[in-house]
């Protein structure tokens, strides 16, 4: 408690974008159906605003194959806020993303089983050929999607959607190149895992356009965590190994009015994320842009903004540390009384929330109006649970 800091500073004029995003699925017979959102509020000159580039209406797309569909909806939504992001890093000072920078560095690490029991089934050096027969394909798209991108006066749901297709015409593409050369009992396993990869590439790709554009144009980007298991603090600590630094945190600062500790101050080094944790997804043009280069060094810091608000968490690569007390002052700023948490982060929160339902309604409704004999009819049928249970 005694590398608690107390006072932020106050900034006078400054713009800056929250954005949160948010999705909800439904399982059907043959695919997942998923709805997504994304939702930016900027502040400017004393008031906030909604985006330009914000749509109305949620992007709506059914996900095949079915295999991961959750983790990969996870995915997908975090390209979405990213690509919201990347449409204000012109005009804004700041920019505040809710969730996690380890996590978003991390994000490929679920595909690892999938690597292990493809290894498993068709031999460590035949996987290796494999994804290196698929590199040039990656590297094709990363290059296409981001002249998409930096081509792009689209909404950024428009931009989007394209960016999705275009990830599963590669996807389609290279399974059908490469599959014939496999056992029948791989081919499904390397088909979900050519699709994530592609999906991961294009999630880590506009990562890393995201980055190289905030740097360029002296905006800085951090991630805000309202809910965390952390435990960075209280790791070693036998007595407080049951909890995470959050909790620890809202008892030792309950009487502090605003409040911040940042980890490396107190010789907390949070380790790199290496490339070899990573490897079995990325293309090494990624891997070279990311994980060799300073975006792999993230720095966590715990924030308190009013008296009665909550400790939260805030992640963000290294290269952007020297500006956080300016952001905590400019969160500080836009603290809500009542709630003590930025007012526009809870607004974005707030704007982006869907109806878990509507996913099923698209599902029925196509369902309905296929016919028959159509094959489709059958994969946007409701999942057998639904249809057995109710």
């Amino acid at each position: 408690e005694e590398k608690t800091i107390v006072n932020f500073p106050s900034l006078s004029s400054f713009t800056c974008c929250c954005i949160d995003g948010s999705y909800v699925i439904d399982e059907r017979f043959g695919c997942y159906i998923a709805a997504f959102s994304a939702f930016p509020v900027i502040v400017g000159e004393g008031s906030l605003r909604r985006s330009e580039y914000v749509s109305s209406s949620p992007v709506v797309v059914p996900i095949l194959p079915k295999t991961r569909g959750e983790s990969r909806a996870s995915t997908l939504c975090r390209c979405y806020e990213e690509l919201s992001a990347l449409k204000h890093i012109e005009f804004c000072d700041y920019v505040f993303l809710d969730g996690s920078y380890i996590s978003v560095l991390l994000s490929c690490s679920y595909a690892r089983g999938d690597y292990r029991f493809l290894e498993n089934i068709v031999g460590k050096m035949n996987l290796k050929t494999l994804l290196l027969s698929i590199e040039g394909d990656l590297n094709d798209f990363c290059a296409k999607t981001e002249s998409t991108i930096m081509g792009s006066r689209e909404k950024t749901s428009k931009l989007f959607r394209n960016l999705l297709a275009m990830a599963w015409r590669y996807a389609r593409s290279v399974y059908e190149k490469t599959s014939s050369s496999l056992k029948r009992e791989a081919r499904r396993l390397w088909l979900s895992y050519v699709y994530i990869t592609f999906e991961e590439t294009l999630a880590q790709n506009i990562l890393r356009i995201l980055l190289g554009a905030a740097l360029d144009k002296g905006t800085f980007i951090y991630w805000i965590s309202k809910d965390t298991e952390s435990g960075f603090l209280v790791h070693g600590r036998r007595a407080l190994s049951s909890f995470n630094d959050t909790s620890v945190l809202e008892y030792l600062w309950k009487d502090h009015r605003r409040a911040y500790i940042k980890l490396s101050d107190i010789g907390i080094k949070i380790p790199k994320v290496k490339e070899d944790a990573v490897d079995h997804v990325y293309p090494k043009m990624l891997l070279k842009a990311i994980y060799n280069y300073h975006w792999n060094s993230a720095e966590v810091a715990y924030a308190k903004l009013r008296k009665n608000g909550i400790v939260f968490q805030v992640t963000y690569p290294e290269v952007f540390s020297d500006k956080l007390e300016e952001a905590l002052g400019v969160l500080s700023s836009l603290a809500g009384t009542r709630t003590g948490y930025p007012k526009p982060l809870a607004e974005a929160h707030h704007c982006t929330v869907l109806d878990p339902s509507l996913p099923a309604l698209i599902g029925d409704g196509l369902w309905l109006n296929l016919p028959r004999e159509d094959f489709f009819r059958v994969v946007f049928a409701r999942s057998g649970r639904r249809r057995v249970l109710g």
